[in-house]
């Protein structure tokens, strides 16, 4: 790759190593910024279903492919050798939307209080995946609860922690993970959060937050937390769902991603 700078007018580029791969996410060999003329980006790793590759790819608004359709594809062509019977190619985009929807991950994401543990806990009843809260898991690691994290450590450390939290809950598939409110709070938790999840933000009016235990919503008036987030909750979700009634909520959730 030293002579990298001499292919800078590509205008298609396609990986085929493994580097990004799962375990070992968030790597890549190439910065697309590089590439002005670049129309295209096809990464053939299909785990997670976003590389780094790819999410540069999403934020520079560069069309762009994971490797998911080209492994169905080899599996129909071998199943067809192996049982010598024709599979309609139609088979192929069918059965890469089932296994997406299977692997994709839900990540919920909103103000404190808007309720992302309930709506979380019924989604993943609905959809069979596994429920995780990260603020729980975040308090297992820590051996203690937030609140005395915060007053303990300051938010700086409870922010890296969770974080690191991020980076081993959003490699994994099948889950509906419930995020703290401030997630969105740190640039680097961005790509963790989109790498192999479908990003929901749920809105809900300010006056039916709730806030009991909670120390940076204690801290500051609610109106002012929203106003410092509202514009990274949009940047970092794939669709907004408006939380008025849990059980609708999760329906209309339910429709929107599919």
């Amino acid at each position: 790759y030293e002579n990298i700078a001499k292919h800078h007018d590509a205008a298609i580029i396609v990986n085929t190593t493994p580097v990004g791969m799962y375990p070992n996410v968030g790597e890549k060999v190439i910065t697309l910024a590089d590439f002005k003329k670049c129309e295209a980006v096809y990464d053939i790793i299909y785990n997670p279903l976003k590389t780094a590759l790819l999410l540069e790819a999403e934020e520079l608004g560069i069309p762009y492919m994971n490797g998911l359709l080209m492994l169905v594809a080899q599996a129909k062509l071998a199943s067809e050798i192996f049982r010598d019977a024709k599979i309609d190619d139609s088979k192929i985009e069918d059965i890469n939307a089932i296994i997406e929807a299977d692997v994709r991950n839900i990540m919920l994401i909103g103000m404190p209080g808007c309720g992302k543990s309930t709506i979380g806990k019924k989604l993943a009843e609905a959809t069979g995946k596994i429920f995780v809260d990260v603020d729980a898991v975040i308090v297992e690691r820590a051996g203690k609860s937030i609140p005395e994290i915060f007053a303990e450590e300051g938010e700086t450390a409870f922010r890296q922690l969770e974080t690191e939290v991020f980076a081993d809950l959003s490699k994994e598939k099948n889950q509906v993970i419930a995020t703290g409110g401030g997630v969105v709070t740190r640039p680097c938790n961005k790509p963790l959060l989109r790498q192999n999840s479908v990003v929901v933000f749920i809105e809900r009016a300010i006056e039916d937050l709730t806030i009991s235990g909670r120390p940076v919503s204690q801290a500051k008036p609610a109106t002012q937390i929203y106003a410092e987030r509202i514009e990274f909750y949009r940047a970092y979700s794939d669709v907004s769902v408006e939380n008025v009634d849990v059980d609708e909520t999760v329906k209309n959730i339910l429709e929107v991603i599919k």
